[in-house]
């Protein structure tokens, strides 16, 4: 297995602060993540300077349009703030929605039923690797070492030209659950159009508790 142990300068302030205030680290886990005096006084643009992942100009951008009221939120703004999906317009299309604003006329097309419970949660769009890793396994009948090879294309930014090298296989699979060819091709451009840059859920998570502590 591999382990990714990354050093976060957050990690030392958040120390310094529980030691400020006679609180244990481990505690900063039992805090819950619904503080509502937390969003309204933190999560605004003019307040975002020195918060974790969120200080830069692309999160502070996308809290002006969406200003986040609970912890999903966060965790969907980590991801929509990265390269992959400013890029591949996601972001705009997510904030479009988030406002109930039609999409109409956009590059995303609706979300087709076999996709809907794996994007329910991410209004209709793909924002994270785990989503892209769990359709083409069970949409598109991949195998583990196929599925785990979209994984490397994301996770090392390879690009939708490498990405597409998957695409005939997809349509195969996803034959056997009757799903046709136009269909399929329509739920593959929703995955590679952002998931072949896709960020992982796990570490927006992650990402997001240091963001709220």
């Amino acid at each position: 297995p591999k382990i990714d142990i990354l050093g976060i300068e957050t990690l030392s302030v958040l120390t310094d602060i529980c030691d400020a205030v006679g609180m244990n680290w481990r505690d900063l886990y039992t805090l819950p993540l619904d503080d509502k005096l937390t969003f309204e006084k933190v999560f605004t643009p003019s307040k975002l300077y020195g918060i974790f992942q969120f200080e830069g100009l692309a999160a502070r951008q996308v809290c002006r349009e969406i200003i986040p009221t609970t912890f999903e939120q966060l965790v969907h703004i980590t991801s929509l703030s990265r390269p992959g999906t400013l890029n591949s317009g996601t972001t705009p299309e997510y904030i479009r929605r988030a406002k109930g604003l039609s999409s109409q006329g956009t590059k995303f097309e609706r979300t087709d039923p076999a996709m809907e419970p794996y994007v329910r949660d991410t209004l209709g769009l793909v924002l994270f690797q785990e989503q892209v890793m769990t359709i083409v396994k069970e949409i598109g009948k991949f195998g583990w070492a196929s599925t785990s090879a979209v994984r490397v294309a994301m996770s090392k930014s390879l690009g939708e030209e490498h990405f597409n090298k998957y695409k005939a296989d997809f349509i195969q699979g996803a034959s056997q659950d009757g799903i046709n060819q136009a269909r399929a091709e329509t739920i593959w451009k929703q995955c590679y159009t952002h998931g072949s840059w896709s960020f992982n859920k796990s570490h927006a998570v992650s990402y997001s508790d240091l963001s709220y502590w």
